[in-house]
C-alpha cells in the first residue's frame, strides 16, 4: 500500500510542474500598418510647406526653353535681364490658405549672393504653360500681361545674404490657392534699381508655400 502511495504522490507532483517549451514568441498584431503621408495631404491642423521648381526665361532668347532647376537667379542690368517662372505644386484641393515666404540658413548653411538691388517681383500668375509644353519667356509672356498687379507681391532680398545676418523668415503674404500655384520672378528695377539674386534653394534657404486647411 506504501508503494501506491508514493507513486500517486510522484505523478500529481509531475503533473503540477510546468514543462518548458522554449522561448514565448511575441504575439503579432493584428492593427494595420501606419498609412505613410501623402505628398501634398492637408494636415489636421497647423500647417505645412511646398517647394518650387524654377525655370529660367530670358527675354534675349524668348524661345530657349528652360529646363527645371532649384536655383532662384534673377538679375535687371544694363546688359542682361533674366526673370524665372516659380512652379509649386503639391498642395492638396482642401488647402483654405496660402502664403509665400522665404527663409534662410545660417550663412555656413546657404550659397546666397545679392549684387545691387534686391527687390524681386513675385507675380502670382493666373495661367501656364501646358505641361510638357516649353517653359520659355515667349510662352510665359501672355501670362504674366494678363495678370493683374493686385496679385503682385515683393520678396526683398538686399543685404540679406550679409555674413552678419543669420538665419530668418520672410513673409510675403497671402496667395491664392491652387493644387498647382505658378508665378513670375523679376528683379523691379523700376521701384529700386538694377540688381542680381543667386540663392540654391533647399530644405533651409528659398521659397516656400505654408499653407494650412
Amino acid at each position: 500500500m506504501r508503494y501506491f502511495s508514493t507513486l500517486t504522490t510522484c505523478l500529481a507532483a509531475a503533473a503540477a510542474t510546468p514543462v518548458f517549451a522554449g522561448p514565448l514568441l511575441p504575439r503579432q498584431s493584428t492593427s494595420p500598418s501606419p498609412t505613410p503621408t501623402t505628398p501634398g495631404a492637408c494636415p489636421p491642423s497647423g500647417s505645412a510647406r511646398a517647394s518650387p521648381t524654377m525655370y529660367t526665361l530670358s527675354p534675349s532668347s524668348p524661345d530657349a526653353a528652360s529646363p527645371p532647376g532649384t536655383l532662384i537667379d534673377v538679375e535687371a542690368s544694363n546688359s542682361t535681364t533674366r526673370e524665372q517662372a516659380m512652379v509649386i505644386g503639391g498642395i492638396p484641393a482642401s488647402a483654405r490658405t496660402c502664403s509665400v515666404i522665404w527663409i534662410q540658413g545660417a550663412p555656413e548653411e546657404r550659397d546666397f549672393t545679392v549684387s545691387g538691388s534686391g527687390l524681386v517681383s513675385v507675380l502670382q500668375l493666373e495661367g501656364f504653360p501646358a505641361a510638357g509644353a516649353p517653359v520659355s519667356w515667349n510662352a510665359v509672356q501672355p501670362f504674366v500681361e494678363s495678370t493683374g498687379a493686385a496679385r503682385n507681391r515683393h520678396a526683398d532680398f538686399t543685404a540679406w545674404d550679409r555674413p552678419q545676418y543669420g538665419a530668418a523668415n520672410h513673409t510675403l503674404g497671402g496667395f491664392d490657392c491652387a493644387e498647382e500655384m505658378r508665378f513670375h520672378l523679376s528683379v523691379d528695377e523700376a521701384v529700386s534699381g538694377p540688381g542680381s539674386v543667386r540663392f540654391q534653394q533647399d530644405a533651409r534657404n528659398g521659397f516656400f508655400v505654408e499653407y494650412s486647411c
